[in-house]
């Protein structure tokens, strides 16, 4: 009986506790290394664009270091998003090479929503240009057809949500 009033006691106290905070996202190291080779043969005019790695919420870049055997510029669009140009102005004759090496910490991202739809929102600012994402364009088109298709996906999986029905369509899409 003892045992028995220690352990329903342990469990209501269990019970009762306060949830645990979400642990700390995991994070991950990589050695990044990207080479690009142009050979020079047949080159009337060369043009090199390189994707360049940089610091955000989910990143952290160091000890970045480019080596190009041509002057190069670096680029940063409107999204944050860094290019490296190369744009030689003669006609090259030899091989133009592109070394970019750096160390990069990787943080997963966790959204709680994407298994528990009871768990609350994020509390991210709202990306500015979502309906643009969310937008057709000539890679993405959004008819009638489309929006119908997804609809009976969605009815069919009983989704209420923004998230439930995401994953419907998901699950959908991978399964067919």
């Amino acid at each position: 009986m003892r045992n028995l009033l220690l352990a329903a006691t342990a469990l209501a106290l269990t019970a009762a506790a306060p949830a645990t905070t979400p642990a700390a996202p995991h994070s991950r190291i990589f050695h990044l290394l990207c080479r690009a080779t142009v050979p020079a043969a047949g080159t009337k005019t060369l043009e090199l664009w390189m994707p360049v790695p940089h610091t955000d919420k989910s990143q952290d870049i160091q000890d970045l270091k480019i080596e190009a055997s041509a002057p190069y510029t670096l680029a940063t669009d409107q999204y944050g998003n860094q290019m490296l140009h190369i744009k030689p102005a003669a006609v090259p004759t030899a091989p133009l090479t592109v070394t970019l090496t750096a160390l990069v910490t990787r943080r997963e991202h966790l959204n709680l929503r994407a298994t528990d739809d009871h768990a609350p929102a994020e509390t991210e600012a709202r990306d500015p240009n979502l309906s643009r994402w969310l937008a057709p364009d000539r890679l993405v088109p959004l008819d009638f057809k489309i929006k119908a298709q997804a609809q009976e996906v969605v009815d069919k999986a009983g989704a209420k949500t923004d998230l439930q029905k995401a994953r419907a369509i998901y699950e959908h899409v991978v399964s067919t």
